[in-house]
């Protein structure tokens, strides 16, 4: 079972690690009226917006048991959010953060992944990113 489940958002609801956890379409909406009903384009940019908000807070709360953790035990649950990751960029931050813990076969997928986002968007921090992987483990 996977940790973040999205499947049913009819009930406005998500569930994280077993529970669920209840999303009010009052504060999930943009609009500060109660009597303005959301499109359906709205609801899922909300919807959006909580799935990588929650998948941010799991990336920062892996990184803090990989910070917490002596080296040796293992990615701080990493590797199960990399299965979790539903967007590229979500992949080659998982990856990144893999390679950073000394995992070097991570480091051709991430570089990968972050040269076909900064060809669509190309931003301060995937060149640095891609900068840093390429000059710590050049291609063969």
């Amino acid at each position: 079972m996977k940790l973040l489940d999205l499947t049913n958002t009819e009930d406005h609801s998500v569930r994280f690690r077993h529970r669920r956890y209840p999303v009010s379409p009052k504060r999930a909406g943009s609009s500060h009226r109660p009597d303005r009903k959301r499109s359906d384009g709205e609801k899922k940019e909300s919807f959006k917006t909580l799935v990588k908000t929650l998948f941010s807070g799991r990336l920062l709360l892996a990184r803090i048991g990989m910070a917490e953790a002596p080296l040796h035990e293992g990615s701080g649950g990493l590797d199960d959010l990399l299965g979790d990751a539903e967007t590229d960029e979500q992949r080659a931050e998982v990856r990144y953060r893999l390679w950073q813990l000394g995992r070097n076969d991570q480091a051709a997928p991430a570089t990968t992944l972050y040269l076909a986002l900064y060809e669509k968007t190309p931003t301060a921090l995937y060149a640095r990113r891609i900068e840093e992987m390429k000059a710590k483990h050049p291609p063969c």
